[in-house]
């Protein structure tokens, strides 16, 4: 961009700050224009004329003045390397370092690894139904708000973000991590990507990107080279459609991927164990549950097990490891097209509209489905479908008045389909699919496999948008206000548990495995085909000031404020256990059930959710080298899609029992329901009652505060030193807890009887009960170097030493996650699943100072090397110990063990010894009947990670505008193992402390580049 300064003896610039119309609707990184008017001898000069023109695409922006025009000056689109400005701590990743920086995978939100804070980055680029989640200074990744030029990116089951446009469709990123302005609605922190838009001139690029398994390394427990056969292939390109008036741009992304995945964890049952012979087994000899006496010769008789059970164990195979472990290489083709297209229309000088619109839609075949880690006894086709059309238009009324209103539309739907089609109905079970095709159930038997079928179906996700905001610059003030409303849908239209979900830990023998043979449950959950569609909306507005106080003193003042409506069912069909209370909309139910239009739910409109944002920044010495800054900011996060989608009985039934028959007739104690119709008029509940979402108390809209104090100095030109404490804490997070737990009787409890003993047993179940009521707070030093492109080379390097604690680290509800003790909230606090205490990570782009311009025979062939690479050094996340039964009797879950001393043991140890005994297990024993363990949670630290992604590029320039670039990338180059997390179920004794998993080799991947 070239300003144009005319006016008296101007010989700077005049100080501006605008958002400039470029197609940027609110919510967006803006271009800043900042600087001064002075004379020859240093002195403020009023009144002048500032004219901003972006060459490419003729747009003409201005001040007014009332002197006269004399002289022209260029302004510079760089931006310095100190932030005199803002509090905001932020991370601006440019089109540079995007399209050049080695991505496996070339999914640009991974780019927040970069910036200081971020402790967990899950962006996978195939089909997910968990999706883009990003964990930023020890918030949740629900608090983390994700954005594609300012429309929300955003799936509503678990609160995650959705995929993005590929690096050649993306001009930046920016990731503002702590301090975020009032105009960002829901998180803590702020991930914007905007996309690239056309200019005068045409220019683009083509791609392809290849990776073949005969150049890379195998997995350390891989019996071999994984199969790869990657191919990932696009094109990108815009121009004028008519110039200086409408502009066009457009991207496409094929990826091909056949390649394997690995299953290294199960150990499923030998030969011997299938005819009942358990005298070699994983773990204790079996007890026969009749007498409690071991099995004579630890066999099975084959009168005893159960036909069902056997013939479900026909789907998994046998050990193909001498130690009894099942490893396995499956191919898992992966297909998937991604489309961008954006339109810019320049209605007049002061008016521009953008259109835009992107979908990415990836599909594979899944070996392991729903958490199975032996392939064959399920297998299915799942895909997601991203989507998100954004209409947005800038008008300028003044120099000093520009306003943007922006409407989006924004759709994911994860949805899967499973090949088999084998029940327990069909193999023989008096067993009745709750809806659905129907499948093979999950069975889940501790610490030897898991095998089971996708939850079939789809689940939608849907976001309205629409907002607006008027930026006003009044003397020394920028305010900026505005109002925006959200409405979100979450469509919940699958099978869920239809086909049952059993799970074996050796409540009956002491084998768990001989549990299964037997086909003696602990626990059986099924539920309806879920049906459920759930609404909630959020309007809300801001005012922002950035006021320039004096020419050294710059301070951000703003307030925000946002109406949570809560999730509400379309047919009302969501409930929650409240003792006592008695629903007015359906009589008939039974006392202590109210639905969601029941005055009293708990699951409440929350209206008062005022949020101030402060920040300052100090130029200390007014030189732009040395600034001193900080920031305060509270943000709230609402509670995600997943709370309130449910089955709520007569609408649908939710089957969660202890009180469960063999496999062949899991009715056998209990009542039945799936199969009878829906009468409100005369409903018909079974009991007991279980809930697979109540609200645990009246619900309060989750919030984050986060600040940070800065100093920051220029170190060498174009190179910023950045020292910073950083805070956040979180109030009113989600916690998931047993609503109605068991009371323990000495002497008389009993897994089997567990239901009888619930507190509001007969009528209830159990429930799983959601509050929002659970703290976090993270404290961190965080320090960066960082240097913009100048001279061939741009490198960013961070550090952060920090610490995370909380009582729960997920917003979601899922059962794995409850609380120990429902009654002490506080025996869960501990370091946050999130926290890492050391972390390091540097990137870098060098174009090699050797013939770079490339216009002698020798140059075009020696010059044109450039090297690029991310190091990543990181402490192993935090690991629980589960009792992996449930030893209190409680029926509350999660069960940890007790603990007699440190179960760290030393550093120092050769790997192997590390592989196969990671810690002491002889320091756990199970906890006692009727008491929680002792065992803190997150106990235990596991291996940290060690990574290289490093690229070697050769530019040929063909002409000034074109060029072709050859590339090759080596993704963990120096081949180091990252290991999983150690097996912390003290009930599957075969993976109990042991290491039995890693992440990939080394990965090569070459390329080949069109740039015009």
């Amino acid at each position: 961009m070239r300003g144009l300064l005319r006016g008296g003896s101007a010989a700077a610039l005049c100080l501006l700050l605008f958002l400039v119309p470029s197609g940027a609707p609110a919510q967006l990184t803006s271009a800043d224009i900042a600087g001064s008017v002075q004379d020859a001898q240093g002195l403020a000069v009023a009144g002048t004329r500032l004219q901003a023109i972006n060459e490419k695409t003729g747009q003409h922006f201005a001040t007014q003045t009332n002197r006269a025009v004399t002289e022209a000056v260029t302004v510079t689109s760089e931006l310095p390397p100190v932030d005199t400005q803002t509090g905001t701590l932020a991370t601006l990743v440019d089109e540079r370092r995007v399209v050049d920086l080695p991505l496996n995978g070339r999914n640009v939100l991974s780019l927040a690894a970069l910036t200081p804070g971020i402790s967990r980055v899950a962006a996978p680029i195939g089909p997910s139904f968990g999706q883009q989640s990003i964990s930023v200074n020890g918030n949740r990744g629900n608090a983390t708000n994700i954005m594609l030029d300012g429309a929300s990116m955003y799936y509503a089951h678990r609160g995650a973000g959705t995929t993005q446009p590929p690096p050649d469709a993306v001009q930046e990123v920016k990731i503002a991590t702590n301090g975020v302005e009032a105009e960002f609605k829901r998180g803590a922190a702020a991930i914007t990507t905007i996309t690239r838009g056309g200019t005068n001139a045409f220019h683009g690029s083509l791609w392809n990107y290849l990776r073949n398994d005969a150049l890379d390394a195998r997995s350390f427990f891989a019996p071999r080279v994984s199969k790869l056969r990657y191919n990932q292939f696009g094109a990108a390109g815009g121009g004028p459609i008519r110039r200086n008036k409408a502009f066009f741009f457009a991207s496409y992304q094929g990826l091909r991927n056949p390649s394997d995945r690995l299953a290294s964890s199960a150990f499923p049952p030998t030969a011997a164990e299938r005819g009942g012979d358990f005298s070699n087994t994983i773990g204790r000899r079996p007890n026969d549950p009749l007498t409690n006496q071991p099995f004579p010769n630890a066999t099975i008789p084959r009168s005893r097990m159960d036909p069902v059970a056997l013939k479900l164990l026909d789907r998994v195979p046998l050990p193909n490891r001498p130690n009894g472990n099942y490893v396995i290489q499956v191919p898992v083709p992966t297909n998937g097209k991604m489309f961008m297209g954006r339109v810019d229309y320049d209605f007049t000088s002061a008016d521009r509209t953008t259109v835009r619109y992107f979908i990415d839609n990836p599909e594979n075949e899944n070996p392991f489905p729903n958490g199975s880690n032996v392939d064959g006894y399920g297998r299915s086709t799942l895909g997601d479908r991203s989507q998100n059309t954004t209409v947005s238009h800038v008008r300028t009324f003044s120099p000093s008045v520009v306003m943007t209103l922006r409407a989006s539309y924004g759709r994911f739907r994860y949805y899967n389909t499973n090949l088999v089609r084998d029940t327990l109905a069909s193999l023989g079970s008096k067993f009745i699919v709750a809806g659905g095709p129907g499948s093979v159930p999950l069975i889940a038997v501790a610490g030897r496999f898991t095998g089971g079928a996708e939850r079939e179906g789809a689940r939608v996700s849907d976001t309205y948008e629409l907002g607006g905001a008027v930026s006003w610059f009044r003397g020394r003030h920028e305010i900026k206000f505005g109002a925006d409303v959200q409405k979100f849908r979450f469509f919940f239209g699958n099978a869920d548990r239809s086909n049952g979900e059993f799970t074996f830990d050796g409540t009956s023998t002491g084998n768990a495995l001989a549990d299964f043979i037997l086909g003696q449950p602990v626990e059986m959950w099924q539920q309806s085909f879920k049906d459920n569609d759930t609404r909630h909306y959020a309007p809300g507005f801001f005012i922002q000031d950035r006021w320039r106080a004096t020419r050294k003193l710059t301070l951000s003042l703003g307030f925000r404020w946002d109406i949570i409506t809560p999730w509400r069912m379309v047919n009302s069909s969501a409930f929650s256990l409240v003792p006592g209370a008695k629903s007015q909309f359906i009589a008939a139910a039974p006392a202590g059930i109210l639905y969601d239009r029941d005055p009293g739910y708990p699951h409440k409109f929350d209206g008062v959710n005022p949020a101030p944002r402060f920040g300052f920044a100090y130029d200390v010495f007014g030189d732009g080298r040395t600034s001193v800054r900080g920031a305060y900011g509270l943000s709230y996060v609402p509670l995600i899609g997943q709370m309130a989608n449910q089955n709520a009985q007569p609408f649908g039934f939710d089957v969660r029992t202890r009180n469960v028959g063999p496999l062949s007739d899991p009715y056998r104690f209990t009542d039945n329901p799936f199969g009878r119709p829906v009468d409100l008029n005369n409903p018909v509940y079974s009991l007991p009652i279980a809930m697979a979402g109540s609200w645990a108390e009246e619900t309060a809209t989750p919030y984050v505060q986060n600040f940070n104090l800065t100093i920051e100095q220029q170190i060498a030109p174009d190179t910023a030193l950045q020292i910073s404490y950083v805070g956040s804490l979180g109030r009113h997070e989600g916690t998931v807890r047993q609503q109605n737990p068991a009371v323990y009787i000495p002497g008389r409890s009993t897994a089997q009887n567990t239901e009888s003993r619930r507190i509001y047993a007969p009528t209830f179940g159990a429930i799983t009960g959601y509050a929002a009521d659970g703290n976090g707070s993270y404290n961190a030093l965080q320090i960066q170097v960082s240097r913009r492109f100048q001279k061939g080379l741009t490198y960013a390097a961070h550090y952060t030493f920090s610490k995370a604690i909380d009582e729960a680290s997920r917003a979601d509800a899922a059962n794995n996650w409850n609380l120990q003790d429902p009654f002490d909230r506080r025996n869960n606090r501990a370091l946050s699943d999130l926290h890492r205490a050391h972390r390091f990570v540097s990137s870098w782009v060098w174009e090699l100072p050797f013939w770079r311009q490339q216009k002698s025979f020798v140059a075009k062939i020696l010059g044109g090397w450039q090297f690029a690479g991310i190091a990543t050094l990181s402490d192993g996340a935090p690991v629980t110990v589960t009792a992996g039964r449930d030893n209190s009797l409680t029926g509350a879950g999660n069960n940890r063990p007790d603990v007699l001393g440190d179960p760290n043991l030393s550093s120092d140890r050769p790997r192997v010894e590390k592989l196969q005994r990671y810690f002491d297990t002889s320091k756990f024993v199970r906890n006692q009947p009727g008491f929680y363990g002792n065992a803190a949670r997150n106990i235990l630290t596991a291996p940290g990670l060690i990574e290289f992604d490093l690229s070697m590029g050769k530019h040929f320039a063909i002409t000034e505008t074109r060029r072709i670039e050859f590339r090759w990338d080596a993704f963990n180059a120096f081949n180091r193992p990252t290991f999983n997390a150690p097996g912390a179920n003290l009930n599957a004794s075969g993976t109990f402390g042991r290491i039995t998993g890693a992440g990939s080799g080394r990965i090569m991947q070459g390329a080949l580049r069109f740039e015009f």
